[in-house]
């Protein structure tokens, strides 16, 4: 933590630009769907989310950010468990 917190005073002091916080995830082997309705035909008995495929943070339908990132797809939640991704900290 500390060393974050360096980096971001020194990005201040110098005027560089923001540094991002969220980390490129690798989310190419979850099936994206570009539509709720076909990712839930491709996984009939499974909850559709909303990956943010940058992070690969997913949100549940309702929640802020479902449909609100600016990288995303419709995705089954048990394929991407299995591919290393995960609910949003704030349970939606």
């Amino acid at each position: 933590m500390p060393r974050l917190l360096i980096g971001l005073s020194l990005a201040l002091l110098l005027g560089l630009p923001s540094v991002s916080l969220a980390r490129h995830v690798d989310t190419s082997a979850v099936p994206q769907f570009p539509t709720e309705q076909a990712a839930q035909r491709h996984c009939p008995r499974d909850t559709v989310v909303w990956l943010n495929t940058y992070s690969g943070i997913w949100h549940y339908k309702g929640a802020k950010y479902w449909m609100n990132t600016k990288y995303g797809a419709f995705v089954c939640e048990e394929e991407a468990r299995k591919e290393g991704m995960r609910a949003s900290l704030d349970g939606s």
